[in-house]
């Protein structure tokens, strides 16, 4: 089951003061999605069922415990339904000392929560070693270095990763280069150790060409083209894996395929968050190899103009939570995904290590170059008018210049005798 909730918070409302300082603090400064109930729930509507929803939709129950203990609820219900949940292997359990906690609050908890390593808050609600030890501990590493948790993947990676292409990734017939492929190897080259770099455009702005190109280019990709030589100033990745949203949305199985790819062992009986956090330590580590991801077509598990949701959010938490930690950099992977949609969830890590890249439209010199592959003759000024009537996303393009060509000889001076733009449209509504 997906989470929609990084942390669910639990505590005493005498202590609601503090909790909120360092819920706000995890919100805001370290990005999570936390559960509070006086920030989520509808005051006057019952909130038992939107409680026990919650805890399902979270990963991490963080239960904050200050001088008279968890809140009296805990020991009861929430007990029970934690237990549950834990022991279904469904949720983590961070308990959370706060200042006033002594030695007879500790001795009167309930036993499950004593089974569990705690963060101690005792020295202070600004005490960053402490919030630093929560915030890892909600994005499922152990305090300090990340990946360096019990129990975390012993394989930092297989000694030779190659390249995993799950389903088509199709390369384009007569590519036209275009400044983002500059700019895809300049920051490969010379940009940060990790990145995601998402191209955006609406469909036919060329963003999976745009891709296939640079795997063509880039050395040890598994991606070879008779007519394109690669790029010996590019650094060769440790491994490729492509995975085409488009050809299986399945994000369930995407994450199962991405961790068997980064250590070689199958995983069936697993939720994809656990598998979501074994992945993330282990790509966390500092001596993990450079490794490149593709995601193409990943609006298909965005929320669309017409769903309920936030417009370009990832549905799925688990690719949601994996995505976003990636986009803060640090990680030795690098990731390119193609949208048709804004990532609102990654507005936040421009400029840290998240760089978006619009398709949408060529630049002149693209445009004209896109027009004379089609078979349009004309000067430059002849096509340069044509990119200022049509407009320059690279799909009308490739239709103006087709149409141009099989019909009209490709001669650019001839587009006069093409019927007005609304004319089409206007019988077909009459038809």
């Amino acid at each position: 089951m997906p989470f929609d909730y990084d942390a669910f918070v639990s505590y005493s409302r005498t202590d609601w003061s503090t909790v909120e300082s360092i819920a706000r603090r995890l919100a805001q400064e370290a990005h999570l999605r936390v559960f509070v109930d006086k920030w989520s729930l509808v005051p006057g509507e019952t909130w038992q069922d939107d409680i026990e929803q919650a805890l399902d939709r979270s990963s991490v129950y963080v239960i904050f415990i200050g001088a008279t203990g968890p809140s009296p609820w805990a020991h009861v219900e929430m007990r029970a339904a934690v237990e549950l949940r834990v022991n279904r292997r469904m949720l983590r359990v961070i308990p959370v000392l706060l200042p006033g906690v002594d030695a007879a609050v500790l001795s009167s908890l309930p036993l499950f929560l004593k089974a569990f390593t705690w963060v101690d808050f005792r020295k202070g609600q600004q005490d960053e070693t402490a919030f630093n030890a929560l915030r890892r501990g909600i994005e499922g590493y152990a305090p300090g270095v990340p990946g360096e948790a019990e129990g975390v993947i012993e394989n930092p990676g297989r000694s030779s990763l190659g390249t995993t292409l799950i389903h088509s990734l199709l390369p384009a017939i007569d590519f036209q280069d275009r400044p983002e492929s500059s700019s895809l190897s300049s920051i490969w080259r010379d940009g940060p150790r990790s990145c995601v770099l998402a191209l955006i455009g609406i469909g036919g702005s060329g963003k999976t060409a745009l891709v296939c190109r640079f795997l063509q280019r880039l050395p040890s990709s598994g991606f070879n083209h008779k007519d394109v030589p690669k790029d010996v100033t590019l650094p060769a990745p440790d491994g490729v894996f492509v995975w085409s949203f488009y050809d299986d949305p399945d994000v369930e199985h995407f994450i199962r395929s991405l961790f068997e790819f980064l250590t070689g062992r199958q995983i069936d009986d697993q939720p994809a968050r656990e598998t979501t956090y074994e992945i993330l330590r282990l790509i966390g580590r500092p001596s993990f190899r450079r490794v490149l991801l593709v995601f193409d077509g990943i609006e298909v598990v965005q929320e669309s103009r017409d769903s309920e949701g936030e417009f370009g959010v990832l549905r799925d938490s688990s690719l949601r939570h994996l995505i976003r930690l990636l986009a803060q950099g640090g990680f030795g992977v690098w990731v390119i995904l193609t949208s048709r949609f804004p990532l609102p969830d990654l507005a936040a890590f421009h400029g840290l290590g998240y760089v978006a890249v619009d398709t949408d439209n060529l630049d002149e010199h693209s445009a004209r170059a896109l027009l004379r592959s089609r078979g349009v003759r004309g000067s430059d000024s002849e096509l340069a008018a044509l990119v200022r009537t049509f407009g320059n996303h690279a799909l009308t393009l490739d239709h103006l210049g087709t149409l141009l060509h099989d019909f009209f000889d490709g001669n650019a001076s001839r587009i006069s005798q093409l019927p007005p733009l609304g004319s089409a449209r206007g019988t077909a509504r009459a038809e």
